[in-house]
């Protein structure tokens, strides 16, 4: 990366996401993207574009990364379409062989600093497992569907399990609107009556380091 004196330098990454397994072959699968390196910012959306730093692990080369233990809970939007304020992507089927891809842009200086890298020669970057939860994601909704398909149009929200208020699930189920799609599984036990389990949102991501270099160009 080269830059002129008192020139302002991004990192721009892109991220590509694709379906690697599947239960539903030809099904698009919806997320929220609050929280993973996903988060781009989306105009008049408060909550949107300001994880990507967290996800990262920046080292002055060669990287020597570490990682914290620390469990963090959000709370969640209070409005009830929770397109209003967070961001959603939809990945293609694994069925359609494609993907989606995520721009990012962060600010270099912004980068070195946070680091503490002052006038490095060069440093890495990668992603961490700051949003993954024992290679779980922390990804707070997710549903089979396109946002411009079967999604488009829907409320895309959440709501407490009744059974946690000792109330009836079935009975409480019916008093949803229409329109609302809660995340995969919700109000659902861990296990079917037979005993397996449900099939949950596995994220696999790749861990290797990008070496980043700047070079102060003559003006």
């Amino acid at each position: 990366m080269t830059r002129t004196p008192n020139d302002d330098l991004n990192l721009n990454l892109i991220f590509t996401v694709r379906q690697t397994w599947s239960a539903h072959l030809n099904r698009p699968l919806t997320l929220c993207t609050r929280h993973t390196p996903l988060d781009a910012q989306i105009e008049g959306r408060a909550w949107t574009g300001g994880n990507l730093r967290a996800c990262l692990d920046v080292a002055k080369s060669p990287a020597n990364y570490g990682h914290g233990g620390a469990w963090i809970n959000y709370r969640d939007p209070d409005e009830e379409d929770w397109q209003g304020t967070l961001g959603f992507i939809t990945i293609p089927s694994l069925e359609s062989g494609e993907s989606c891809t995520v721009k990012q842009q962060m600010d270099i200086d912004s980068v070195v600093d946070e680091a503490d890298l002052a006038n490095p020669d060069g440093f890495e970057v990668k992603l961490n497992s700051a949003f993954l939860r024992h290679r779980w994601p922390g990804v707070r909704w997710w549903n089979w569907g396109d946002l411009e398909g079967d999604l488009k149009g829907k409320v895309l929200g959440d709501r407490t399990d009744p059974s946690l208020n000792s109330m009836d699930r079935e009975t409480e189920r019916k008093k949803l609107p229409d329109n609302l799609v809660l995340p995969y599984a919700a109000w659902e036990d861990f296990e079917d009556e037979e005993g397996n389990e449900f099939v949950w949102l596995e994220v696999e991501f790749d861990e290797t380091s990008m070496g980043v270099k700047v070079v102060e160009a003559e003006p």
